[in-house]
């Protein structure tokens, strides 16, 4: 069955959330849209952070989509996209539900593209998807290792900052990402576990 859409929104990244964020205070424009998700929730990335720092709750940093959606007068259809066709003017999803529609509106942010990990000496995570990040920052937590960050975009250089004030109830073994933060100009405290070997 296709469901037809005067406007679709593929992608909860944040032009989208701003965009119904602004329809929600406003009178939205005419006409049957809906934002399609892969998931019930959208991670504002820019409180990861303060999420790792501790400053933040995983709650915080998330936006729940079907309360926006409501109230922007817009629908919410949870599914990955399969595939898009722009002669036909369709997107199937990966549950099999095909929607078309008038206008498309792409927001699904920046993708990373991992190096192929080769072997089990070293374990590799990917930043995003931000809730299967998570749940392996947990475990690295419950048992650090020296670690490396691969990547100098402003996700890879930022979240390190709250890192050095930390290292001393961490029992940071990662020494080399303390000092790179302490290069970008953070005011720590510096403890025996965590040293600045630069």
């Amino acid at each position: 069955m296709t469901h037809h859409y005067d406007l679709l929104l593929i992608g909860a990244g944040h032009a989208h959330l701003g965009v119904l964020r602004r329809w929600a205070l406003v009178e939205r424009p005419p006409g049957r849209i809906a934002l399609l998700s892969a998931g019930p929730v959208a991670w504002y990335s820019g409180m990861l952070p303060g999420l790792l720092a501790g400053r933040h709750s995983a709650a915080d940093c998330q936006v729940e989509l079907q309360t926006l959606c409501r109230a922007a007068k817009v629908e919410l259809v949870i599914s990955p996209v399969e595939s898009l066709s722009a002669a036909q003017q369709q997107v199937q999803l990966d549950d099999g539900r095909t929607l078309d529609a008038s206008w498309l509106s792409l927001n699904v942010g920046a993708q990373i593209s991992a190096p192929p990990q080769q072997g089990e000496a070293m374990q590799l995570l990917a930043v995003k998807p931000f809730d299967r990040f998570l749940a392996g920052w947990q475990q690295w937590q419950a048992a650090p290792r020296p670690m490396a960050i691969l990547g100098g975009g402003a996700a890879g250089s930022s979240w390190p900052w709250p890192w050095p004030a930390r290292c001393h109830s961490w029992r940071c073994s990662a020494p080399a990402i303390y000092s790179m933060a302490c290069r970008l100009g953070c005011v720590c405290a510096r403890s025996a576990t965590c040293a600045n070997t630069a």
